[in-house]
């Protein structure tokens, strides 16, 4: 009990202490019977002799991560019970840096076995993403205008990227002595598509503040953007139209290796860490688009401003006529196609695990990744499970920097050869007017073979054979 207290409070400590921001829960983490545990941590080894997935079901991701707009966070009713848009209350709400993330996973094939004293995985999977990063003074010089950001002329710190690519993927396990198990896995990516900011810079300024210059509007307004932005596909920013060529997919190679470790401090407490996705992808087939001009703005542009949606309206007609300036007038050259390089999402992963009467365990999970432009994403995570043979569920809470409690769940069945497994984590709220985001897995695998006892449970029947042992040396 003593124990359990003590692991308690440090979880408890350790969630006050990180502030967090979403990225994936722990719902499935700690899920020893899973096989896609190993997606987290190579060197988890799933409890069964061998596995293969169901093809094209063994494991479905989707992630939306939106920092940004909710209904109740971007809609209000008036007195006059009339709709409106109230910018000064959604820009209240708002951090320095804020992420819009849409992410997918599918898993083609996959499978695994013992051999080599050791547990191997192999697969082909698709994996696909789009982060947007809005810096807080940006999108208060687009709602508001130049006039309300008198003292904020610098609209850095936002990047775009979005990429796709297929990849082929072996990974290998091995427990070296009764304590520590180490895992990697190596990854062949083909890329399909990308685009993403290199730099992505911009301020304003006012022109003739003091109406000393006569060619010169009194009070008119400079923007200057400095930004580089790459792609695979034909963007329509230097004359071209928006289009995919199918002939531009094969030839973008990449790799990514992934790297873990976990060991068991005691029979019941364990620690993990691993980094994944430490690697790049070569686009053979790019495009820069640059732009480093200065222009002078004919307008005074004042913001959206509350907007009333009972009288109606349309955003393409209010953000249309601005991006369309922006391009026209500052202008994006582009460059000749050539060779440029991204590097993967990187991940880092540390948890802490303790588990109480074999079948309950409590576990705590940090996470944290690399998106955009130096852009670092960290979340905090909490978890009970409860597990047998054949079947084991957990539920878990994610810590963000801008929301407490962001509840989850997973459950994992065996129904013979064929096990199920199913999560929803990250849920923001369970009134859909102010949900901002979700993480969703399903999938299907089958198992081959007679399953293991669970691991924490073989260290224990060593440990009572040697003491066995030791009392008949003292006999």
């Amino acid at each position: 009990m003593k124990k359990i207290i003590i692991t308690l409070l440090i979880i408890i400590v350790s969630v006050q202490i990180i502030k967090a921001q979403g990225q994936t829960g722990t719902a499935q983490y700690f899920l020893k019977i899973l096989p896609q545990q190993s997606n987290n941590n190579p060197a988890f080894i799933p409890n069964v002799r061998s596995y293969t997935s169901f093809p094209l079901l063994g494991n479905i991701h989707l992630e939306v991560n939106n920092e940004l707009f909710s209904w109740n966070r971007l809609i209000e009713r008036g007195a006059d019970d009339s709709l409106r848009i109230n910018i000064n209350k959604f820009l209240s709400k708002l951090e320095n840096k804020n992420l819009l993330r849409l992410s997918f996973d599918e898993e083609i094939i996959r499978f695994g076995f013992h051999g080599a004293g050791g547990f191997f995985h192999a697969g082909i999977a698709a994996h696909g993403e789009a982060n947007i990063v809005l810096s807080k003074n940006t999108l208060d010089f687009a709602l508001r205008g130049m006039g309300a950001n008198i003292n904020e002329s610098n609209l850095n710190g936002n990047s775009l990227s979005a990429m796709a690519y297929a990849y082929f993927y072996l990974g290998y396990a091995r427990q070296i002595g009764k304590k520590l198990t180490v895992g990697g896995r190596v990854k062949l990516i083909n890329g399909i598509a990308d685009i993403s900011t290199k730099k992505l810079d911009a301020r304003w300024s006012i022109l003739n503040e003091d109406m000393s210059d006569p060619d010169i509007t009194p009070y008119s307004y400079e923007l200057e953007l400095n930004s580089v932005i790459r792609s695979t596909l034909p963007l329509p920013l230097g004359g071209d139209n928006f289009s995919f060529d199918f002939a531009n997919v094969l030839g973008n190679m990449g790799f990514g290796i992934d790297l873990g470790i976990n060991y068991a401090v005691t029979p019941d407490f364990n620690v993990s860490a691993s980094v994944l996705d430490m690697g790049a992808i070569f686009w053979n087939k790019g495009t820069e688009y640059v732009s480093d001009k200065t222009t002078s703005a004919p307008f005074i542009f004042q913001g959206m401003g509350n907007l009333n949606l009972s009288k109606g309206f349309e955003f393409d007609s209010i953000l249309s006529p601005m991006i369309q300036e922006i391009i026209d007038t500052l202008g994006f050259q582009k460059t000749d196609r050539k060779k440029y390089t991204t590097a993967l999402p990187t991940q880092f992963l540390v948890g802490a695990s303790y588990t109480v009467a074999e079948m309950n365990t409590f576990g705590l999970l940090l996470k944290g990744q690399i998106l955009g432009n130096k852009f670092f994403n960290v979340e905090v995570g909490v978890s009970y499970t409860f597990m047998i043979k054949n079947f084991g569920i957990s539920i878990n809470n994610t810590f963000t920097r801008n929301s407490a409690f962001n509840f989850g769940g997973a459950i994992v069945a065996n129904a013979g050869p064929i096990q199920f497994h199913l999560g929803i984590d990250r849920i923001t709220s369970f009134n859909v007017a102010a949900m901002r985001g979700v993480n969703f897995n399903f999938g299907i695998n089958i198992l081959i073979g007679k399953k293991e006892i669970l691991r924490h449970k073989i260290q224990a029947v060593e440990d009572e054979e040697a003491a066995e042992q030791n009392m008949q040396l003292q006999k």
